[in-house]
């Protein structure tokens, strides 16, 4: 499992997800996803629910055509499960994580 911290990538301001999520992490395993699929970009966006440009875009990435919510969508259409976990931290201040598995 790898645990990928929030980052200071580009964030989408009206997307509530923005703070807790690096959309490029996302981005990445939705890459890792359409090769070990072995899909081509055409059978991507169609899997996906998105348009072929977008497509293009987001392999070559542009991030800011889809929110963080739309790249979770992307991995599920994909074949991931996606899970979002909150419980009480063990510290004053707790953490934010997306593990991928």
């Amino acid at each position: 499992m790898k645990n990928l911290n929030q980052g200071n990538g580009p964030q989408h301001a009206c997307s509530p997800l923005s703070k807790f999520i690096d959309s490029r992490r996302l981005v990445i395993e939705i890459t890792k996803a359409i090769r070990r699929l072995n899909l081509t970009r055409a059978e991507s966006a169609e899997r996906m629910g998105i348009a072929q440009p977008k497509v293009s875009a987001l392999l070559g990435g542009e991030l800011s055509n889809l929110s963080e919510r739309k790249l979770m969508d992307c991995l599920n259409r994909l074949g991931y499960d996606i899970e979002i976990k909150a419980r009480p931290a063990t510290k004053r201040t707790g953490h934010l994580k997306l593990a991928i598995m």
